[in-house]
């Protein structure tokens, strides 16, 4: 039990220290690009990152819920395969000067 709490306590504190070298190597950019009030509302990526590294992971990958996304979405489409038909002959409708090219 206290390993396991040392695991998360260990992982929300890499979590935060790396999301504030983050958010201090970004800060400087922002407050001159878009001004100081979105400078100091990235801060609020700190606490996110931390909160983050308590959720529980996802119970499926993700690669296995775009695979079931994609067939679900083909299977819906249905077959794409259209009819092919011959290409239509223009020369007979083409005009020059009224007349009608053969």
């Amino acid at each position: 039990m206290s390993a396991d709490l040392f695991d998360v306590l260990a992982a929300m504190a890499l979590a935060g220290s790396l999301a504030i070298l983050g958010v201090l190597g970004v800060c400087v950019q922002a407050s001159h690009w878009f001004g100081a009030q979105i400078a100091y509302a990235i801060w609020i990526l700190v606490p996110i990152a931390v909160v983050a590294m308590v959720l529980p992971a996802p119970l499926r990958p993700l690669e296995t819920v775009v695979r079931v996304v994609v067939h679900a979405v083909a299977s819906l489409a249905g077959p794409v395969s259209a009819p092919m038909q011959a290409p239509m002959d223009w020369r007979p409708h083409c005009c020059w000067g009224g007349l009608p090219v053969h």
